[in-house]
């Protein structure tokens, strides 16, 4: 079982190890920042996350007037329950 372990944990492997999750690193990094680069990667990040809200908002918005324009509730009764949850 353990050489099982070992293989899972190795370089070629998909499971996080200790290295890959350094956070220190990204401290130094983030403290290595001058005040205009804090403030241009905070930026970034704000609109980033604005974006995807946008995005999410949008696809619920579209994705209601496709089970409208297609009448889903009354084509598939099945999915009737769900689609009245989700709206």
């Amino acid at each position: 079982m353990s050489e099982l372990i070992e293989k899972l944990q190795g370089k070629n492997s998909f499971l996080p190890s200790s290295e890959n999750w350094d956070l220190n690193s990204l401290y130094k990094y983030l403290d290595s920042l001058t005040l205009l680069e804090e403030s241009a990667f905070f930026h970034i990040v704000v609109i980033i996350t604005i974006i995807c809200i946008v995005w999410n908002v949008y696809s619920v918005i579209f994705a209601n007037e496709l089970i409208k324009y297609f009448d889903l509730e009354n084509r598939h009764p099945r999915l009737k329950k769900f689609l009245k949850l989700r709206m």
